[in-house]
């Protein structure tokens, strides 16, 4: 069996004590002083590799995904909340949720959502209007969480739910921190255990339980009365397999809901957080978008049309979601041992898949650290190779959700960059905090300026 270089730790809590000092540079050292597939060290008693070739990265995610599956670490982690929740089942099930659920996600379904997305949007725009000039600090990562949070609900269940977006926001904050630690843990401790963190777990799991259960009763009545509504619920209640028929019984329902908010929601508003902080340091990105945005749109409100024609914004995102992707780290665990460039990847081991290494290597980024949206022009840009840049993973497994990440941001941005230039806090450090998704630490703090 030959073994992968990699750095030398003390065994079974090595790489824990890595990852909590820092994840991010712990994994870019390890990239940038091995290539291929290297070994991490262990996490508890599980092997860990990385990989950071782009064409090995395709085998692992494409070519033979059914040989490197969800990490049951992984799914041991997040069941607790999320169940059955299409981002942790395997097999026949991640099957049967993915046929049924694809349709409820094309763009033409999606196109229905615009306006109250848009209301939304034009709600926070006025509270902002107050803000603005004052000098006080935003922290711009609540903005964004709060409002991608009710663009989500609305669009979820074609009603807002203000009284309850605090404690959804506390709620997923609590699980968050749980799922995160667990995953950095040596040992992992039954979720049934009445220990602090469980019993935080269990009482936020009960107040996102206490919104939805109610709603999809209600949704039920409402369907069997011949009642029905065009928002993402409503689709998914209709949702049939196209081989089977089946549709999805309340408790996956309830796992696809809850998934589906939280991935939504979590990327998209840390990517838009990000976003405003790159555009107030570059001044000159932020002109051409301005300028893009009085060409295409000038004085009129945003529609599902103008998504596709602004082409600088879908730059300035890609850019953006290459140097801080809400996606850091895929993770798989071997079916059998397998073979992986050349090394054996042994059975119950554990392989990294990082977008943010990939993101941020020079091989196939020159210059990574620079905000460079220029890279992502479809006529002189750089031409990476593929699985180099996949901030919404790859292969089949591939985020259901991207389509409609780009439509929020995109109406986000739009509208509130018209009217809005956020500035960076001075003397304030912008950072990431990896957590279950790539976090921002301090809140990312902005004063808000009008245009």
């Amino acid at each position: 069996m030959v073994q992968p270089p990699g750095p030398r730790r003390l065994p079974f809590i090595g790489l824990g004590l890595a990852f909590k000092r820092d994840m991010l540079g712990c994994l870019l050292d390890a990239s940038r002083r091995w290539r291929g597939v290297m070994s991490l060290g262990t996490l508890g008693r599980v092997r860990v590799f990385l990989v950071n070739e782009p064409e090995l990265v395709g085998q692992v995610l494409q070519l033979r995904w059914r040989n490197f599956i969800r990490d049951e670490r992984l799914n041991g982690s997040a069941g607790p909340v999320f169940g059955h929740g299409l981002l942790f089942v395997e097999g026949e099930t991640w099957l049967f949720l993915r046929r049924t659920m694809q349709p409820a996600f094309s763009r033409e379904r999606l196109a229905a959502l615009v306006p109250s997305i848009l209301r939304d949007v034009h709600r926070v725009r006025s509270r902002w209007e107050r803000d603005a000039g004052t000098g006080t600090p935003i922290l711009m990562a609540e903005e964004m969480a709060r409002l991608t949070q009710e663009v989500f609900v609305r669009a979820m269940f074609s009603t807002g739910v203000e009284s309850s977006i605090d404690g959804l926001l506390a709620a997923w904050n609590v699980i968050n921190e749980y799922v995160t630690r667990r995953l950095m843990s040596p040992v992992q401790l039954s979720a049934r255990w009445p220990t602090p963190a469980n019993v935080r777990m269990r009482r936020a799991t009960r107040v996102l339980d206490s919104i939805i259960g109610p709603i999809i009763e209600q949704r039920r009545r409402e369907l069997a009365e011949g009642v029905e509504r065009e928002d993402l619920l409503g689709l998914l209640l209709a949702a049939r397999d196209p081989e089977t028929g089946e549709g999805l019984s309340d408790e996956l329902l309830r796992d696809q809901i809850l998934i589906t908010f939280f991935a939504g929601f979590e990327t998209t508003s840390t990517a838009l957080t990000w976003v405003w902080v790159l555009l107030a340091r570059h001044p000159e990105v932020e002109r051409r978008l301005h300028a893009e945005l009085d060409e295409v749109l000038g004085d009129r409100v945003p529609t599902i049309e103008d998504v596709s024609r602004l082409r600088y914004m879908q730059q300035v995102l890609d850019e953006t979601l290459r140097l801080h992707p809400s996606a850091f780290m895929l993770a798989r665990q071997p079916v059998g041992d397998q073979e992986l460039g050349g090394y054996t990847i042994p059975a119950n081991s554990l392989v990294f898949v990082s977008p943010y290494v990939l993101h941020h290597d020079p091989v196939h980024w020159p210059d990574p650290e620079r905000f460079d949206p220029e890279r992502f022009d479809p006529e002189h840009g750089q031409r990476p190779p593929r699985f180099a840049y996949m901030p919404f993973g790859a292969g089949p497994r591939l985020c259901i959700g991207k389509q409609l990440a780009f439509i929020e941001a995109k109406l986000i941005i739009a509208t509130m960059a018209r009217r809005f230039a956020p500035r960076v806090v001075p003397g304030v450090e912008y950072r990431s905090r990896p957590m279950f998704t790539l976090h921002h630490d301090g809140g990312a703090p902005m004063l808000l300026e009008r245009r």
